[in-house]
């Protein structure tokens, strides 16, 4: 289930999207993936997009939403579905992946987009995995 997780996004969503916001380089939270009990060691990654990029999504299309953040949300909801449609890949579901690669057209000059593109093409499940895998470990490494 996604119930509960990304309240932490609707949270940033919402106060950009009322008072501008500042960058601080500076490390001010931890957060803790992979230990037992926690919301992200506990289960895969989704194969859906959660419910706060949906209810993003939503806001971003509504009338009388900041037109200075829409560019930006709907680029930020693009990303998340190519991140979805990698994952429905993983899982072997290539036609629901397609669909959210589809959908994440507002994407598509990024070269994850492109990327995804090929994966869908020609990889077959197991190797976008193996090469998710690969991606991931690379991030942590310093």
């Amino acid at each position: 289930l996604l119930v509960g997780l990304g309240e932490d996004l609707d949270l940033w969503f919402s106060l950009a999207e009322r008072s501008a916001l500042a960058y601080a380089p500076a490390v001010l939270a931890c957060y803790r993936v992979g230990h037992p009990g926690s919301v992200t060691g506990a289960s895969p990654p989704p194969t859906e997009l959660l419910p706060s990029v949906r209810r993003l999504e939503q806001r971003a299309r509504s009338e009388g939403y900041p037109q200075g953040l829409r560019s930006a949300a709907m680029r930020y909801v693009a990303e998340a579905r190519i991140a979805t449609a990698r994952q429905l890949l993983v899982a072997g579901r290539r036609r629901e992946a397609a669909g959210q690669w589809i959908q994440a057209w507002r994407a598509v000059g990024s070269v994850q987009w492109w990327a995804t593109a090929v994966l869908l093409s020609v990889a077959p499940s197991g190797a976008v995995r193996r090469w998710q895998d690969w991606r991931e470990r690379v991030a942590r490494q310093p």
